[in-house]
């Protein structure tokens, strides 16, 4: 049964492996299509373009690993039903349960690599190709470092310490200098939101260098600058960008500041339920190959199962959106589609079972 065991699990994970690399190659091209749009601007061209959405790989391997070991199980039991491995199997002695734990247990190498990619590869990947395409575009405009983000707009410095997920902006400081290179101006606002061409500070306090030191507080000042959401939104804090640890911990300062933490609750869950996702449709393979001997041929079986698994995908993007719109709990979004599709499994492995 050991080697069994192997052979399943050889099958299952290099079919799974090839399929997600067909679907990475496939989303990867429209990624790099859509970033030539902007080689040109600045000091962003092709390679850097090339080299963005190398950096994104991780993260996208990671997003389609379910579907693509949905389609991937279906694609190695079925290449070994086509060569009555599997049935030679069963006619020795060997139950279906029997090959559903083999598979499983190929699973345990997948969600493996699954942690791996979206906790140590992906973060770091995302949020550095990121930087890099803020730096190509907007040159030394903006700056992230471990104070926040710097930037520069004329004889003015200004520092963010924080990009929030609504746009707006948290701890700006902004030191202004006379044609002498002397400070002449410092505010401080504790937060900053954009009104169509400006952004309009709140709760400000200024300085002001000069013969007398003159201090006074303001409870909104308009600020025009170069700087707009669009530069700023590449290096706001994103999703993908942070471990499940670093999400957890995000979300709760947004809740302490009332400040909405759909979008991070949403990737978090996403992280979270990724293994049994994998597991759910490692499950659901079986009862479309071994059903397959029966009642239709197995590359029918593979051909329901591949549309099931892009079902699943496009479920779980909508109501994972459709909970963003409508507030829905994000557990109960995100975990809809498996208890879904594992309730769909366990039906069609009973009728499996009826007639094996």
């Amino acid at each position: 049964m050991t080697l069994l065991n192997r052979h399943i699990a050889r099958a299952v994970i290099a079919n799974t492996l090839l399929t997600v690399l067909v679907l990475v190659i496939i989303s990867s091209f429209f990624v790099l299509v859509d970033e030539l749009d902007d080689v040109g601007k600045g000091s962003y061209d092709t390679g850097l373009a090339l080299w963005f959405t190398a950096l994104g790989i991780p993260q996208r391997l990671h997003e389609f690993l379910p579907v693509a070991t949905l389609i991937g199980s279906l694609l190695g039991l079925g290449g070994l039903a086509r060569h009555n491995e599997l049935t030679a199997a069963r006619a020795a002695g060997v139950s279906v349960r029997q090959i559903l734990f083999a598979v499983l247990r190929a699973g345990l190498l997948i969600m493996m690599f699954s942690f791996v990619m979206s906790e140590l590869v992906a973060p770091p990947a995302e949020r550095q190709a990121q930087q890099m395409r803020a730096y190509a575009l907007q040159g030394d405009l903006a700056v992230k470092t471990d104070g926040g983000y710097w930037a520069r707009d004329g004889n003015r410095y200004i520092n963010v310490r924080e990009v929030l997920p609504d746009r707006g902006l948290r701890g700006v400081e902004i030191y202004e200098f006379d044609q002498a290179r002397r400070l002449s101006l410092a505010s401080f606002a504790e937060q900053a939101q954009y009104r169509g061409d400006h952004w309009l500070l709140g709760d400000v306090q200024q300085t002001v260098f000069g013969e007398h030191l003159t201090v006074r507080t303001l409870e909104q000042l308009r600020w025009d600058s170069v700087l707009n959401p669009q530069v700023l939104e590449v290096l706001a804090v994103r999703p993908e960008n942070l471990t499940l640890a670093g999400l957890h911990q995000y979300i709760g300062y947004l809740d302490a500041n009332h400040l909405d933490a759909g979008p991070y609750e949403l990737g978090f869950w996403h992280k979270l339920l990724r293994p049994v996702e994998l597991l759910v449709m490692l499950v659901l393979a079986i009862p479309f190959v071994f059903g397959s001997q029966r009642n239709v041929s197995v590359g029918q079986g593979v051909l329901v199962g591949t549309l099931l698994g892009v079902a699943y995908w496009l479920l779980g993007k909508a109501l994972g959106q459709i909970g963003l719109v409508y507030g829905v709990n994000m557990a109960i979004s995100v975990g809809l589609p498996p208890v879904l599709f594992f309730g769909l499994a366990v039906w069609l492995y009973r009728r499996v079972r009826c007639f094996s």
